[in-house]
């Protein structure tokens, strides 16, 4: 009879799933005057009921973690950003990361008083 720990249990559970950002491609610059930026995920081998994903932008997490794989920022600042995502179950613990993806935002300026 063969029993595992919680921590080898939970360690089991994290290399069954993974999660990677699909959309912004690494590198991808976003032109968008209002700062929009939709952030797609894909999760392997899929996306299970009571599952979440929180959304970090230059490593702060972005509002509460979601029960969708699209997530979408506003108002992001011209300029390099880094964006990652992690899966958590339904006990709120993290079993997967991505790695870090990095974007550029290019928002027109606007020309006051000319």
């Amino acid at each position: 009879l063969h029993v595992r720990s919680r921590r080898q249990r939970q360690m089991c559970i994290r290399d069954r799933f993974s999660i990677s950002i699909s959309s912004p491609e690494p590198n991808q610059t976003i032109r968008e005057n209002t700062g929009s930026v939709y952030v797609s995920t894909r999760i392997a081998p899929r996306f299970e009921a009571g599952f979440t994903i929180g959304l970090f932008l230059n490593g702060v997490a972005i509002g509460e973690p979601s029960d969708t794989t699209t997530l979408a920022l506003r108002d992001v600042e011209r300029g390099q950003h880094t964006l990652q995502v992690k899966l958590y179950n339904k006990q709120n613990q993290v079993i997967a990361t991505s790695p870090e993806s990095v974007f550029f935002m290019h928002r027109k300026g606007l020309n006051i008083g000319r």
